[in-house]
């Protein structure tokens, strides 16, 4: 009977621990994403001052036209529209659009580069729920453009770190999963679940092995007892 009990232990400690390793593997991967970019770039949100900015020598203004229930916004830099207008759903106020979702700007620079003229600035869009674009314009006014989608995530994590400061905080790099939920108790339970199915095997292995033990004494008992005249 305790030699069953440890196997169904061992057997369902191991099922259990290996089925949150995967997710852990997730959420340890966002983590060490998270560490590399915070080494590898500095990122500084910049305002726009009456809808316009100038950084690095580039000028960036925003045009905005209401239009119903939604204001179409567009993006002039260097005195070229960037883009096809934007309609910007209006906030609950039915006043506003909600900025820095469909248009942010930043300043990016590479950690340890004292040369100003090397920052970049990136300017995140999106022209439509879900679907952004990303312009990384240099000081000598030459634009790098990156596409994005939910379902189709960039490559590059510096993408996917710019979208989430524009109102997408719960994209993950790879996954999701560290984001799933706003409970700070849904980070701990894998691993509690992890290290309860640990034990489990665990528990379930020093059973069998006490089995072992106890039969082995036995045997040798019998085999003493059998050697006496």
């Amino acid at each position: 009977m305790k030699k069953t009990i440890g196997i169904v232990l061992s057997i369902l400690g191991m099922m259990i621990s290996l089925a949150t390793v995967n997710p852990l593997y997730l959420m340890y991967q966002e983590k060490q994403i998270q560490r590399s970019l915070d080494h590898q770039y500095e990122i500084t949100h910049k305002d726009l001052i009456n809808n316009q900015l100038e950084f690095n020598n580039n000028i960036m203004e925003i045009i905005e036209e209401p239009s119903g229930n939604v204001v179409n916004l567009q993006v002039i830099l260097n005195g070229e529209p960037l883009a096809g207008p934007i309609a910007a759903q209006l906030s609950n106020d039915n006043v506003t659009y909600t900025k820095g979702v469909w248009v942010n700007t930043f300043a990016v620079r590479e950690t340890g580069n004292s040369n100003r003229q090397d920052d970049l600035l990136a300017i995140v869009t999106m022209p439509e729920l879900n679907k952004w674009n990303i312009y990384y314009v240099n000081h000598l006014k030459q634009i790098e453009v990156k596409h994005m989608d939910a379902g189709n995530k960039s490559n590059d994590p510096l993408d996917i770190r710019l979208i989430k400061y524009s109102g997408a905080s719960l994209m993950g790099y790879k996954s999701d999963i560290l984001y799933a939920s706003a409970n700070p108790f849904a980070l701990v339970i894998p691993v509690v679940i992890f290290i309860f199915g640990i034990l489990l095997t665990a528990a379930g292995l020093i059973t069998l092995l006490r089995v072992w033990v106890r039969n082995r004494l036995k045997k040798r008992e019998i085999k003493d007892s059998l050697k006496q005249p």
